[in-house]
């Protein structure tokens, strides 16, 4: 995969964005990236970015033929103000440069047994496991098998497709994009840990979290924070339906499968990019925190995924909401046939765009 660096000029007059130049940017420092997903920029002015799936060392460890995962530090964040990239710390980058391996870190057991914990971490292969944190290796756990160690101590881990994250600083509330909820966050007491007990949504939510102070963690002791999560609430949902004359199976006056997610502090409005098969066109939505309102503001292609989600609340005395799309003409599987027949010919799959709504005043 690639990530995109686009430079924009803008009219001095008007407003008016255009693309100057796009490129893609080298990442060979770094061995190159796994799909590349939601991303932002951070107070330092650093691009801060995820990838959406994880490679599983124990599986591969397990294909016989294929050699184990070796890990790297791939993400060098900048000291703030600086261009100088912060040094990874060094019992990290040594165990990496020492070629560590999943069964250094971890002990698997192949049914339940003394001093092992069972866990269901959610990987794609979704596997109860029986697992051993072998001695001495907490940190390596910590960076290396983050979800599996996560539940090895009692996390949380049946959330289903976590996507976007954004935060409402004034009123201390983070919003979460969660695509859809089955699975894990459904009520199988076959599950090793059943924390989550939801009926079954394909459409998604957008989920939102209370912070505050004086929160203590499992053992009792204090959390030295004062955004500590303490609440969780759907805020936006969507809803499915049988499906429509067009091939739509959720309802357009709702949200489906949100993905890319952002907050605007001016606008006091989360805005909402989709990447669902649930839509024939997937859409962008504002959703007012005070009036509880939810706007569909844009389309998109057929087929094509919102990306490059961003609000600009003063750009040189202009506001603008940036919103690109990628992959057009990836029809859902139940799109009418006349419909894709007389959109093809109107959709370009090999580009994608870079667009933004416009003639909003400046927010100041």
């Amino acid at each position: 995969m690639t990530m995109n660096l686009a430079t924009l000029d803008q009219d001095k007059k008007t407003g008016e964005l255009t693309t100057v130049t796009v490129k893609n940017i080298d990442l060979s420092g770094v061995n190159g990236l796994w799909i590349p997903c939601a991303g932002s920029l951070s107070p330092w002015n650093t691009h801060l970015g995820s990838e959406e799936y994880e490679p599983d060392a124990r599986c591969t460890r397990r294909s016989g033929n294929r050699p184990a995962i070796r890990w790297w530090m791939a993400v060098r964040p900048h000291w703030p103000g600086t261009g100088s990239a912060m040094p990874p710390t060094p019992k990290n980058e040594a165990m990496v440069n020492a070629g560590i391996k999943f069964s250094d870190i971890i002990e698997p057991s192949a049914a339940p047994a003394t001093g092992f914990t069972t866990i269901k971490a959610g990987h794609a292969s979704a596997l109860v496991e029986h697992l051993r944190l072998k001695d001495g290796m907490a940190q390596a756990a910590t960076f290396m098998e983050t979800r599996r160690y996560a539940a090895y101590l009692g996390a949380t881990t049946e959330f289903e497709k976590f996507e976007g994250v954004t935060v409402n600083a004034a009123d201390k509330k983070v919003y979460v994009a969660m695509t859809r909820m089955r699975n894990g966050m459904q009520d199988f007491d076959t599950d090793p840990v059943n924390d989550i007990r939801i009926p079954r949504n394909d459409a998604g939510a957008v989920y939102e979290i209370d912070l505050d102070a004086g929160q203590t963690d499992m053992d009792g002791n204090p959390i030295d924070s004062a955004y500590v999560g303490r609440a969780m609430r759907a805020l936006v949902l969507g809803e499915k339906i049988a499906t429509d004359t067009v091939g739509n199976t959720a309802n357009i006056d709702r949200i489906a499968s949100p993905d890319n997610i952002k907050y605007s502090e001016k606008m006091r409005a989360l805005f909402i990019g989709e990447d669902s098969s649930l839509h024939v066109n997937n859409f962008l939505w504002a959703y007012n925190v005070d009036t509880g309102k939810l706007s569909r503001i844009l389309s998109i292609p057929a087929g094509a995924e919102n990306t490059g989600l961003q609000v600009l609340d003063d750009m040189n005395g202009n506001a603008s909401i940036m919103s690109n799309y990628q992959h057009a003409g990836d029809f859902t599987g139940s799109t009418a046939q006349d419909l894709k027949d007389a959109l093809e010919p109107l959709i370009d799959k090999y580009r994608a765009g870079i667009g933004y709504i416009s003639g909003l005043p400046a927010l100041n």
